[in-house]
């Protein structure tokens, strides 16, 4: 069985890789290595990247008031806020200015989000594969 890094040599149908990196080792080296991205991995981060950019649009449109430009920026991360209030992390979070709450926050649930969609998809697979071979 062959790992999930070279899908695109597999003859089985299947979702075809959104995008294909090709690393070559050295220059000397002529065997490249495509690594392939999660189509369903992506999918799952981009509703919540559209509703980012939503929501800091919005604000800088500049016609709403300081209570809901607070309101709209806090959105995207209101439950990661939530956990780290849970936590008992208040007064660290005090200090964080909202670029750096943004990276603090955002990058995990985006690593999150494309790990659930790349699992998905590769459950997805194996059940193909598994249908197929029976046929």
């Amino acid at each position: 069985m062959k790992s999930r890094w070279y899908r695109s040599a597999q003859p089985e149908a299947y979702l075809p890789p959104c995008h294909v990196v090709t690393i070559r080792h050295s220059p000397s080296n002529s065997n490249p290595v495509s690594l392939t991205m999660s189509r369903l991995g992506l999918f799952f981060c981009a509703p919540y990247a559209l509703f980012i950019a939503a929501c800091l649009g919005i604000v800088s449109m500049g016609q709403v008031d300081y209570q809901s430009q607070f309101t709209y920026l806090e959105l995207p991360i209101a439950a990661q806020l939530a956990l780290a209030h849970w936590l008992g992390m208040d007064r660290a979070l005090a200090v964080i200015s909202w670029p750096d709450a943004y990276g603090l926050f955002m990058t995990p649930a985006f690593i999150l989000l494309y790990a659930a969609g790349a699992a998905f998809e590769r459950q997805l697979e194996r059940r193909r594969g598994i249908l197929s071979a029976h046929d």
